[in-house]
């Protein structure tokens, strides 16, 4: 999903409010925490990458 990934790394540039509006709607759909942990990872599993990763690391593909 990249949502919280900046939109120079071809994320969608949204912080954690928009991210945290995500995960509550697809709780709330019925998959419950299934759901979330399903999807958290895309959301927010690249993060330490834009933080801390090399200039290639980052490129957007």
């Amino acid at each position: 999903m990249g949502i919280a990934i900046p939109e120079e790394y071809g994320g969608g540039g949204r912080g954690l409010l928009e991210a945290s509006v995500i995960l509550e709607e697809v709780a709330a759909s019925g998959a419950a925490m299934n759901g979330c942990s399903a999807i958290h990872l895309s959301i927010f599993g690249m993060h330490p990458l834009v933080l801390h990763g090399s200039s290639d690391g980052r490129a957007p593909w």
